[in-house]
This record gives C-alpha cells, sequence and structure tokens, in this order.
C-alpha cells in the first residue's frame, strides 16, 4: 500500500516535510481481515439477499430479549412493542451517534437492514409452535461464539465505519478526538443503555436510571477501549495524536522516516476491532465457568496436600470419651472410625457411649478400693 500522507498543520509553518506514515502490516492480521471483511458484505444468496453477519446479530439480539422476557416473567409483548425494542436494542447505538452528529443513521440508507432485523423478530415471536426459537434455544450453546464474533463484528462496523468515520468526515468535529470516542463508544454500546434506561423488556415502559451510569458496565467498558483502539490505530489519529512525535520531529529531523505511532490500514483495524470486542464478549460468558474450575482444582490440590500432611497423625487418645467428631470433609482412614460407623452405633442404643461410661466408673472404683487399702 501506498504511503498516506497526512498534512501537520504545526509543521505546516516550519516549511519541514509533512509527517508521512506508513500502515503497518501483520501477517495474522491481514489473513484475519481477509476472511472477516468479505463477511460485511456477503449475503446468503440471490434469492436471500439479506446480509449474512446482519442476520446472525440480529438472532442474538432477538434472543437476548427473550431471555430478558423470560428473566421478568412477564407476558409476551404485542407484535409492535417487541419489534421496536428489538429495533432499538440493535440500532439505538448508532442512531444515538447519528443523533448527536446531525446525520441520517446508517441504516436508513439501507434497503436491507429493517427488513433482516424484523424477519428475525417474526420467525422468533410468531412462527407455528414457537419452532424457531425452541430449536435456536436448544442449540444456543453452540452456536453461542459465533454470534458472539458477529456481533463483535458488527458493533466494530457501527464504531469505527459509522461512528468516528463519519466524524473524521466532518470538518466541525474532524480534530475533536472527545467527539470519536463519544460517538463512538455510544455506537456501540448504546442500544443496550436505552433498552435499560427506558425498561423495554417489561410490558410496561418507564423511565428509569440506567445501570451503566449506577456502576461499572461491561458492554461500555468494552466500547470504549474499541473505539480507543480504532482512533488509535488508524492513519488520521497518528496524525492528530502524536504531539510527541511531532515535537521530536521538530528537534530531530533525522527521525523524519521512522514511524513514530503503531499506524494499522483502517480495514485490518477495523477487524482488530470487532476482535477485540467479540474476545471481550466471550470472556465475559466463559470466565465464569473457567474460574469456578480452575478454584475447584486448587480447593483439591490443597485438600490433597492437607490429607497427605495429617494422613499419618494418629488421633488422642479418649477422644471418643470427650465426645470429639471425626472431621467429616475428608475422608476417614482406617486408624479413624467413619462416619457411617459412628451412625450404625448410635442407631444401636447409644453403645459407644455406655462402654465409655463404664470404663470411667471402673476407674472410679479402682481408685476407691485402693484408698480403702490404705
Amino acid at each position: 500500500m501506498a504511503s498516506i500522507k497526512l498534512e501537520d498543520p504545526l509543521l505546516a509553518d516550519t516549511g519541514n516535510l509533512p509527517f508521512v506514515v506508513e500502515p503497518e502490516h501483520s501477517n495474522a492480521l491481514t489473513f484475519l481481515t481477509d476472511l472477516l471483511d468479505p463477511l460485511q458484505r456477503q449475503t446468503w444468496s440471490p434469492l436471500l439477499p439479506l446480509p449474512i453477519l446482519g442476520t446472525l446479530h440480529a438472532i442474538k439480539v432477538t434472543l437476548d430479549y427473550r431471555a430478558r422476557i423470560r428473566r421478568a416473567s412477564g407476558p409476551r409483548p404485542p407484535l409492535l412493542q417487541g419489534l421496536f425494542t428489538v429495533l432499538t436494542m440493535a440500532l439505538g447505538g448508532s442512531t444515538t451517534s447519528a443523533f448527536l452528529m446531525g446525520i441520517p443513521p446508517s441504516w436508513l440508507s439501507s434497503n436491507v437492514a429493517l427488513p433482516t432485523y424484523a424477519l428475525v423478530y417474526l420467525a422468533m415471536f410468531r412462527a407455528p409452535g414457537d419452532i424457531v426459537f425452541r430449536t435456536l434455544d436448544a442449540i444456543d450453546p453452540f452456536i453461542r461464539p459465533i454470534l458472539l464474533v458477529a456481533d463483535g463484528l458488527t458493533r466494530a462496523h457501527s464504531q469505527a465505519g459509522f461512528a468516528i468515520e463519519s466524524v473524521r468526515a466532518m470538518p466541525v468535529l474532524k480534530n475533536s478526538i472527545i467527539a470519536q470516542l463519544l460517538c463512538g463508544t455510544l455506537a456501540g454500546c448504546g442500544g443496550g443503555i436505552l433498552a435499560d434506561a427506558f425498561n423495554l423488556a417489561s410490558h410496561d415502559w418507564h423511565f428509569r436510571t440506567p445501570t451503566a451510569l449506577k456502576s461499572e458496565h461491561y458492554d461500555l467498558r468494552v466500547s470504549f477501549f474499541t473505539a480507543l483502539t480504532y482512533a488509535l490505530t488508524t492513519p488520521y489519529a497518528s496524525d492528530q495524536l502524536s504531539a510527541a512525535g511531532r515535537i521530536l520531529f521538530t528537534l530531530y529531523p533525522e527521525i523524519e522516516q521512522q514511524n513514530m505511532w503503531l499506524t494499522l490500514d483502517p480495514t485490518e483495524a477495523k477487524c482488530l476491532a470487532g476482535l477485540l470486542f467479540a474476545t471481550a464478549q466471550m470472556w465475559k460468558l466463559y470466565s465464569p465457568m473457567l474460574l469456578s474450575d480452575s478454584g475447584k482444582k486448587a480447593h483439591t490440590q490443597g485438600g490433597d496436600k492437607h490429607r497427605h500432611h495429617h494422613g499419618g497423625s494418629q488421633p488422642p487418645k479418649g477422644a471418643g470419651a470427650s465426645g470429639d467428631k471425626p472431621d467429616t470433609t475428608l475422608p476417614t482412614d482406617e486408624h479413624e472410625p467413619s462416619t457411617a460407623t459412628s451412625t450404625a452405633v448410635a442407631d444401636q442404643g447409644g453403645r459407644g457411649d455406655g462402654e465409655d461410661q463404664s470404663d470411667h466408673e471402673s476407674v472410679r472404683k479402682r481408685g476407691k478400693n485402693k484408698s480403702r487399702k490404705e
């Protein structure tokens, strides 16, 4: 790819050459970009001209909406109410960003965006016998990683391809990194915030404080870092943000040919942002299971070490007489009575306690006989 010249206003007055940035390429990232980027425009077939990623994203959003309804234990919403909720969850972020920038949202100029979400919603809510939802819900654990990758790529495309690039294309906002991060973040998670703010999962909507404003919100943080990744790794950002590089270039002109900023091709940066978003979503889903399994293994290993350390120790004499019970959290060895044995003895009329009492009485009698002889 040819070099991308970025005119630096700080260097224009000094008569120096413009700062030249050559986008860097990674073989692995280039391979993933060549594999995933065509999916943004790929359709199922000429007879079904719906985007593949858009359909998968619509399936994920609608499944999440059905899960919210199930948790709320409410009735199934009317047709238009449920459709509006799904569209808000899916397209509310880009719509909010477009509203802030004063431009039409990207889905408004598309002839397939709204029909895709509407058809998926109708199939999952109005199919005979609810067969579509039942089938997808049954195979959800197997297709969830695919849905998360599609969701990450779709959100990253909305953040980078629409929000951030639209900000850079506007003369009034192109120098504002705040506008890029704000619009990019909202494009990635604004739909979920709107659905939470108006409680769209319930049958009767009402406004409330969004969870994202009351506590740490996972999707909000992921969207912010995804937007930040794209904003800092694309050619325009290097000219806009590399103040340190400009200062060094002014002081030391010999570093002109050195790339002072990690710069990726915009398509590769968009793919990287999508993979980061998808990875974060999969970590949120699978990390509790992974961490719980590792915690159980650590607890088991610690218990094995404890048993190995105390396995040869003998219980103190008279432990049964003093009423001490064996530790039921650890397996008993051959020197200690098992829990089942203790229970059987107790069922036989308290035989163990009677033997202990007879031993005490014999000791007392022997002491009395000795005192009489003396």
